[in-house]
């Protein structure tokens, strides 16, 4: 897997302050630039409407809707990044006392919640639901617009939107619980071991409608080939999936952080669009005309 250019760092309490932008000739451009203060670092050109959300007041406020909720420091676990220099932040957080019972492959999966900040305009202040499956913590997300909150950066902004989100959140986990969740629905669309194999080939190469690269679908195809967990042993979209993020999660390397983000949301997206849509998973499931390329077996 390819590096991030910077490395990832959990040093998340740092102040960022918005200055003025000059021209060569040492005017006022009329833009701003937003800066950390403890490094230095420019982060970002941004117009003077733009609002800065610290993390210093981001995560406190976090923990505390966790804890109007009834969530205490004991019921979760909590990991913070930061990545690009500051740029962007990434709040984590685990809870496997809240579960979804998959009885179709004997399966659970605990809440995970990811609250996003950054500096430079990228991504909005946002709440959203992830999963945790509990048998190896490999990690996915809904993807569902519903299943989250976010604000756009504005010197409007206010944070008590927090609570709200959370409560969003919590009621979007509840309805997961229903039988007929988009993972169960995984877990019904049966596949066969080499329909399987041509799903991982179809969401390979190098555009941005394929996920994977070789490197990747290789190494999920050998977990595929020889499933690690005996809950993984049935040929369906759900354990397809698993491979995935089995492979995925297990990168340890916290540098890949935002890779393995993005590339774990797009394969879970492709996947839930597939069991959606029939036409969708037959397209997926035919063997792609490729050359050159070995799957990998036992």
């Amino acid at each position: 897997m390819a590096r991030n250019a910077t490395p990832i760092s959990t040093d998340w309490d740092y102040n960022v302050v918005m200055e003025d932008l000059f021209t060569a000739d040492g005017k006022k451009s009329g833009f701003k630039c937003t800066r950390r203060t403890d490094t230095g670092k420019v982060l970002n050109p941004v117009t003077k409407d733009y609002g800065i959300v610290q993390n210093s007041d981001l995560f406190p406020r976090v923990r505390d809707a966790f804890q109007s909720h009834g969530w205490g420091e004991n019921d979760y676990s909590e990991d913070i990044y930061v990545a690009r220099d500051g740029r962007r932040v990434y709040g984590r957080y685990d809870f496997k006392n809240e579960v979804i019972k998959l009885p179709q492959v004997g399966d659970e999966l605990g809440l995970r919640l990811t609250v996003n900040n950054s500096f430079d305009r990228t991504c909005k202040v946002s709440f959203s639901v992830g999963m945790l499956r509990l048998v190896c913590t490999n990690g996915m997300t809904t993807l569902e617009k519903e299943f989250s909150m976010q604000r756009k950066h504005s010197n409007k902004l206010d944070l008590n939107f927090i609570q709200d989100a959370l409560e969003n959140a919590v009621n979007a986990w509840d309805s997961l619980k229903k039988d007929n969740n988009p993972f169960s629905r995984m877990a019904d669309a049966k596949i066969s071991q080499e329909e399987g194999l041509n799903i991982l080939l179809n969401m390979t190469g190098n555009t941005g409608k394929k996920p994977l690269s070789e490197v990747q679908r290789e190494a999920i195809a050998q977990i595929w080939n020889g499933p690690t967990y005996k809950e993984d042993e049935q040929r369906n979209v759900w354990n397809l999936l698993n491979a995935s993020t089995q492979y995925l999660s297990n990168d340890t390397d916290v540098n890949r952080f935002e890779m393995v983000e993005r590339v774990t949301a797009s394969v879970t997206s492709r996947l839930m669009d597939a069991t959606r849509n029939q036409g969708v998973l037959a397209k997926l499931k035919e063997a792609p005309e490729v050359e050159g390329v070995v799957v990998a077996n036992n």
